[in-house]
């Protein structure tokens, strides 16, 4: 990964071994009371060459050995989502699903905590899961558009080479049911600009 300084000083950015994907840093400000940071901010996601425009934001509380994904919302509606733990510890994983890609299949894995603040910037064309390592684990999304159930889809969390922390896993029915990476059919084209 490689550190570069934004210009606004509210983050430091990080990118990650598949292009697209960013871990961005709030900068906190230290007081008597804590700590303060600014976890989204629309100007300077904009000279990050990022989305700003919000569709909805909302929160999942998981317990332990919960993997919840691998999931993306597709065009017309396409979700870039900004995800952070606001408790616990997370493995977070992004998963490369734009047809042609060269790092197409290919997967980046983060580790993300309450300690950290990090955000992970996931654009449309991957899509997103994680692994609960602490109990409980409280993770926010904010995203581009919101919830289309006609445009939700994801991969099977167990057949895309994610060295997930444990083999029995607590997974829904729905990610239970979800197609694997190899019968898989995205609805994204790479090159193609899916912002909004």
């Amino acid at each position: 990964m490689q550190s570069d300084e934004h210009a606004s000083g509210l983050f430091d950015v990080r990118t990650l071994d598949i292009s697209g994907p960013l871990v961005l840093t709030p900068r906190r400000r230290y007081d008597d009371r804590g700590w303060l940071a600014k976890a989204f901010h629309t100007e300077a996601l904009a000279d990050l060459g990022l989305p700003g425009g919000l569709g909805e934001l909302f929160v999942t509380s998981s317990g332990p050995r919960v993997i919840r994904g691998v999931h993306f919302q597709g065009p017309p509606a396409p979700q870039h989502k900004y995800v952070t733990c606001l408790a616990g510890t997370v493995l977070d994983v992004v998963l490369d699903i734009r047809s042609g890609a060269p790092s197409y299949g290919d997967h980046c894995v983060v580790e993300l905590s309450a300690d950290s603040g990090d955000v992970v910037s996931v654009p449309a064309g991957f899509a997103h899961g994680f692994a609960v390592l602490s109990h409980p684990a409280v993770m926010l999304y904010a995203v581009t558009h919101v919830w289309e159930p006609s445009c939700e889809g994801g991969v099977r969390w167990d057949t895309a080479g994610v060295e997930w922390p444990f083999s029995d896993p607590i997974v829904s029915g729905r990610d239970a049911r979800l197609p694997p990476l190899g019968s898989f059919v995205s609805p994204f084209e790479y090159g193609r600009d899916y912002a909004s």
